[in-house]
């Protein structure tokens, strides 16, 4: 059964081990998230491929010791097919996996964006992360909505009421750079995401707030590692339906029988004004 208001899952699973995997069958059978963004999977990109019953999975294994994304989009929503399909051109970072998506709820597709922050270097001016901004940036520049989740690895006050570090404070800076907003800040400001130090460090980042209701961690979602799962609600107001699209026409002007049509033209424009004099001549004599 899918839910009625349709919604996204993030999760830094921490190693995407069997047990994990087959807890997510499990919930995902019942709940029906339309995308499932899991960052830090940790899975040997030598092993069988990434499967989930009911999904189209876009997997990017890094190592099965340390990063790895993945996007997972739901194969149908309401008995209606969903399209999907990888951007591999958008992934400038070995730690982000871009899917355009089109939701039958939705008016137009929409980039999702899987990111972890591979924090192999504690600087801004580090490959991971000037890669990662690189990547967020092409995604911004495409043209679609674009919602990106996943671990970001950066605090700041506007979310983080604890502290703030170089990398929330670049994140801000980039999110204003490109007209985006971090969604924690709107939604649920300082509640941690990490609960072992406190921290909010599992973002969701959109360039269209008006199309998200609700984001929370979500402790209640039987999905256990060391970081909460994130639920994003879509907002139902914002869709438009697109399936009873009302249709449109329009006259074939490139091929119409203008020799024709100029003819009948002349040949009731004689007429038209002889009942025009006709009627004249009666309105002067009328007392």
């Amino acid at each position: 059964m899918i839910n009625k208001i349709p919604f996204a899952l993030s999760w830094n699973c921490n190693s995407l081990s069997r047990s994990r995997l087959a807890a997510l069958q499990l919930y995902t059978f019942s709940s029906r998230p339309c995308a499932l963004f899991l960052s830090e999977t940790k899975t040997d990109p030598n092993t069988t491929p990434l499967s989930l019953s009911g999904y189209v999975a876009y997997n990017k294994p890094v190592s099965r010791l340390s990063g790895g994304t993945a996007l997972l989009v739901l194969s149908h929503y309401s008995n209606v097919a969903v399209f999907s399909r990888r951007r591999p051109e958008l992934e400038l970072s070995d730690h982000i996996v871009v899917v355009e998506a089109k939701f039958p709820f939705f008016p137009s597709p929409i980039l999702l964006v899987s990111v972890y922050h591979h924090r192999s270097i504690n600087s801004v001016r580090g490959q991971s992360w000037l890669s990662l901004k690189s990547s967020l940036s092409a995604c911004f520049a495409f043209g679609l909505p674009v919602l990106a989740m996943g671990d970001f690895n950066a605090r700041h006050s506007s979310w983080d009421r604890r502290r703030s570090d170089q990398f929330g404070s670049d994140l801000v800076d980039f999110c204003s750079s490109v007209s985006s907003v971090v969604l924690n800040s709107v939604f649920c400001s300082g509640s941690p995401t990490f609960p072992r130090s406190g921290s909010v460090i599992d973002l969701a980042i959109c360039s269209e707030p008006s199309l998200v209701s609700g984001l929370s961690p979500a402790p209640s979602i039987p999905l256990l590692s060391d970081h909460l799962p994130m639920r994003l609600d879509f907002n139902p107001d914002a869709f438009a339906a697109d399936s009873a699209q009302t249709a449109h026409s329009r006259f074939d002007f490139e091929h119409a029988d203008w020799i024709g049509y100029s003819g009948f033209l002349n040949e009731i424009s004689s007429r038209v004004l002889t009942d025009v004099r006709c009627a004249l001549s009666t309105h002067k004599a009328s007392p």
